[in-house]
């Protein structure tokens, strides 16, 4: 499947015309998908924008600061979609993160010195619900 102009990506992301970017994210074909985000931490952060193009969302530390962040979303896919969130800390600090509203989860997750801690949701079409996590940080 060929990739959508730049002007045209995310805008057919309906059940019966899928969106090619997400198509590439998911066989490994095309060109990469945008899906790293920068949050300002010790903040509720919406992560809407880029869920019209990605299913994969970063939340990186900072160096030497311990942060909490809580995710929210009010975009959720029709059911069965899949979203990956995972929290990665540098080489110092603990980055924490609260899922709020859009989400159901079994509690807040915390990335120690230079580690990753990845969550994946599915959709029931209501709200991202949790499907499974590490039982500890994984090693970056």
């Amino acid at each position: 499947m060929a990739n959508a102009p730049l002007s045209q990506r995310g805008v057919n992301n309906t059940p019966f015309s899928p969106n090619p970017d997400l198509t590439a994210q998911i066989t490994g074909s095309g060109q990469p998908v945008p899906g790293k985000l920068s949050l300002t931490y010790a903040a509720t952060q919406a992560i809407e924008p880029i869920l019209q193009y990605s299913r994969y969302v970063e939340i990186a530390g900072v160096n030497t600061t311990s942060a909490t962040c809580t995710v929210t979303t009010a975009f959720v896919a029709t059911p069965g979609a899949r979203l990956i969130i995972n929290t990665k800390a540098d080489s110092s600090g603990t980055v924490t993160t609260t899922f709020g509203t859009g989400f159901k989860s079994t509690g807040t997750c915390a990335a120690t010195s230079s580690t990753n801690f990845p969550v994946e949701f599915v959709s029931n079409g209501t709200a991202w619900v949790e499907v499974c996590r590490p039982t500890a940080a994984i090693s970056n």
